[in-house]
């Protein structure tokens, strides 16, 4: 079985520096469809996301600040997969494609020691809801996109090369994502850089502006290697 989806997106790349100088209000980091993410909860899937990324780095070689991001940019991340896994549940939803709990459940035992290295007691209970929720919604959209797939394409599915097919995928995915958000009642702290509207990078991040050359290298495309090794090892990730 493929790694769930949430655990492929935080592998492949965070693409995305948190806003400096900006607090959230109170602790209401993402609202949709009246289901509410703390910041705690960002907070505690930052850990795991991070966790991950360093086993990831180990596995491959990486050394050093090879691999590793700031903490905020991890933060800004995790953000967007909870709020990413709030829509595509009401895609699901829409789909009416029932939960493959034996799956949900295997993909949580593969991981099972990152959560472990991430989280006890009631932390832990509340950060394997999320992995639950974020996992069973993923993989629910993507048994939808399938079907729908199979039933446009028959047996020509076989056939087709596997860049093509997941490039159709892909695509498919993108624009049930963008649906949902669209039919969402979504909102999202600004702090964290992403928009409402798209769950894309870049959203308005007037309240959050950075005040400082050390904020502006946080927000940077690219974080400068000096800065990154300027940072406690607790603000770095991977």
């Amino acid at each position: 079985m493929k790694p769930p989806r949430l655990v492929l997106l935080a592998v492949t790349g965070i693409s995305l520096f948190a806003f400096a100088g900006c607090s959230p209000v109170g602790d209401v980091a993402i609202k949709a469809n009246g289901t509410t993410v703390s910041n705690d909860d960002v907070d505690l899937f930052t850990t795991f996301l991070c966790n991950y990324r360093a086993g990831a780095n180990a596995e491959s070689g990486a050394e050093g600040q090879a691999g590793q991001v700031p903490r905020g940019q991890a933060r800004s991340e995790a953000a967007r997969l909870l709020a990413e896994s709030l829509v595509s549940a009401k895609a699901a939803d829409a789909a009416k494609v029932p939960a493959d709990l034996p799956g949900v459940e295997q993909s949580l035992q593969q991981i099972a020691p990152l959560i472990d290295k991430s989280a006890t007691g009631d932390d832990r209970k509340r950060l394997v809801r999320l992995l639950t929720d974020s996992i069973a919604s993923s993989t629910r959209l993507e048994t939808a996109i399938k079907t729908e797939m199979v039933n446009e394409l028959g047996e020509a599915i076989n056939q087709l090369p596997q860049d093509q097919g997941q490039a159709i995928f892909d695509q498919k995915y993108a624009a049930l994502i963008a649906s949902a958000v669209k039919s969402s009642d979504l909102e999202i702290d600004p702090v964290f850089g992403i928009d409402p509207d798209s769950l894309a990078p870049g959203g308005d991040a007037s309240l959050s502006s950075p005040v400082s050359q050390y904020a502006k290298d946080a927000t940077a495309a690219q974080a400068p290697a000096e800065w990154l090794a300027s940072l406690p090892k607790n603000q770095l990730c991977g």
